[in-house]
């Protein structure tokens, strides 16, 4: 009976040795199978991962000249805009510093006048060389510069 256990045993133990490659087997099919989709999976994803990163690199790309196209209008509207204002404003000035240059020589005038006038007084009363005709000179003067 010893010998029938025995051949029991190893028939049963080839068995399972049999039965454990095959699973073996099988799951190594299954893991080949597994890591062929992961393969593709990932190369899939890859590629739509760079066609997506090109896609923001080209809209990027175009925000950036957009952005810039639009600084660069809008640098160039403020200058026009700039110069137009220098422009007026110194037509401004200019314009008053005449105003004020006609004033100033007008007066100019006037007190030379005035001056010239309070001159010939003055020397006609000296001419008479007396005490009153000095102080009518100032009075003559005053009045003059009154006008």
């Amino acid at each position: 009976m010893s010998g029938e256990l025995d051949e029991r045993g190893r028939t049963v133990a080839d068995n399972i040795a049999a039965r454990t490659s095959e699973i073996d087997q099988t799951l190594d099919r299954h893991a080949s199978n597994i890591n062929a989709a992961l393969d593709r999976e990932s190369g899939q994803l890859g590629e739509l991962l760079a066609g997506r990163a090109d896609e923001i690199k080209g809209t990027v790309s175009q925000a950036i000249e957009d952005l810039d196209t639009t600084l660069a209008l809008r640098a160039e509207q403020i200058g026009a805009s700039l110069v137009a204002r220098v422009n007026d404003l110194s037509i401004a000035l200019a314009s008053r510093l005449a105003e004020l240059d006609g004033a100033l020589n007008g007066r100019g005038q006037q007190l030379q006048i005035a001056l010239a006038e309070r001159s010939a007084i003055c020397a006609s009363f000296s001419r008479r060389e007396d005490n009153a005709s000095s102080s009518s000179c100032r009075r003559a003067a005053a009045r003059s510069s009154r006008k």
